[in-house]
């Protein structure tokens, strides 16, 4: 099953749910466009498409590289809080 993949990739078992559920409802909508749908879906990156739709549907954009930087910075942060204890 996938939700192992997931869990094996370090994916927070409390997010894999709707992870799963996403990728289901997302197969299945793209397994049912002809091939020239898809080739015009598949013309942008999912990031894209996903800030597009969040856009379009007054939804917050997900900025991935500023949520990854902003993670490591505070695992930094974090790391040096331990080292001065």
């Amino acid at each position: 099953m996938y939700k192992n993949q997931l869990i094996s990739e370090g994916i927070a078992e409390t997010r894999i749910d709707s992870i799963i559920k996403a990728l289901d409802n997302l197969h299945t909508a793209l397994v049912e466009l002809d091939g020239k749908n898809l080739e015009i879906f598949l013309s942008k990156n999912i990031m894209d498409r996903i800030n597009e739709f969040a856009k379009s549907e007054g939804l917050a954009t997900i900025n991935s590289a500023a949520i990854i930087s902003k993670y490591y910075e505070n695992q930094k942060i974090f790391e040096k809080i331990i080292e001065t204890k």
